[in-house]
């Protein structure tokens, strides 16, 4: 499994690398199969990958999502991700409950565009 990861992480880095309009964005709300399955079902999505984040002392259940620019914006995304979740619910996602559950999108990589823009 640690193998196919690494193989489909370095697939998607070289197909970004030849194609400027490849983004990726970050997200979390309970178990990452059933978000990865949601943004997986979108066109403009050309990979999705489960894994875990580790942000602010928590450990997330997350998808990874690589996406193409030209045919989704990152606000469509968004718009996407909360139809799949209940934002209010503070304690996990639907029947997955616990700390590695809770929603968050998680935004580093933009920030550090901006900071590198600067």
């Amino acid at each position: 499994m640690i193998i196919l990861s690494l193989l489909i992480a370095f697939i998607m880095n070289a197909y970004a690398a030849d194609h400027t309009n490849i983004r990726r964005a970050t997200f979390a709300g309970g178990c990452f199969w059933c978000i990865e399955s949601a943004f997986s079902e979108l066109d403009a999505v050309v990979n999705a990958r489960s894994g875990f984040m580790h942000a602010g002392g928590n450990e997330y259940e997350a998808v990874e999502v690589y996406f193409d620019s030209d045919k989704i914006t990152y606000n469509e995304l968004v718009d996407h991700y909360f139809r799949q979740i209940d934002p209010t619910d503070a304690g996990g996602q639907f029947a997955d409950r616990g700390d590695s559950y809770k929603p968050a999108i998680f935004i580093i990589m933009m920030i550090r565009k901006r900071l590198q823009q600067k």
